[in-house]
């Protein structure tokens, strides 16, 4: 991912900057904006990508050295209507996952992302067929893959 400063940012046109917001920083952007909250959008996303590098840091020191180990982790994409990213929330630091691609993280993150489930409810039928009730049952809220 790019750094980028505002002078930088201030020579490209709407176009490229909403390129750049979608492309590196999974920003929703449209020509409705003007330049300067396009700009605005990214450089807050590039200060976002800075403390959360920083908070990384602090959260991988306050655990221990197995769980200190970075795997790389495919979450699926999810539906239409799910968002492009998923994002852990582990000890008050957050995790911003796109869907998709391959994504080093700390070994607890792949760890805590297994372990999140959903409750979907099944239909229940009669002999008949006709459905009785429903039935809640536990699901992985995730597919995810996870190279140990």
């Amino acid at each position: 991912m790019a750094n980028y400063t505002k002078t930088q940012l201030n020579s490209l046109n709407e176009d490229e900057l909403i390129q750049i917001g979608v492309d590196e920083f999974n920003l929703e952007l449209d020509e409705a904006m003007s330049k300067a909250e396009i700009i605005d959008e990214i450089f807050q996303a590039i200060k976002a990508t800075k403390e959360n590098k920083k908070d990384a840091a602090a959260a991988i020191k306050s655990v221990k050295d197995d769980d200190k180990v970075m795997v790389k982790v495919v979450v699926a994409k999810g539906g239409e209507n799910e968002m492009d990213y998923v994002a852990p929330a582990i000890n008050g630091r957050v995790w911003r996952i796109k869907r998709g691609s391959e994504v080093e993280v700390p070994k607890f993150v792949a760890r805590h992302l297994q372990s999140l489930s959903q409750t979907i409810y099944k239909n229940v039928t009669d002999s008949n067929g006709k459905i009785t009730g429903r039935m809640p049952e536990e699901v992985a809220r995730y597919n995810i893959q996870v190279q140990f």
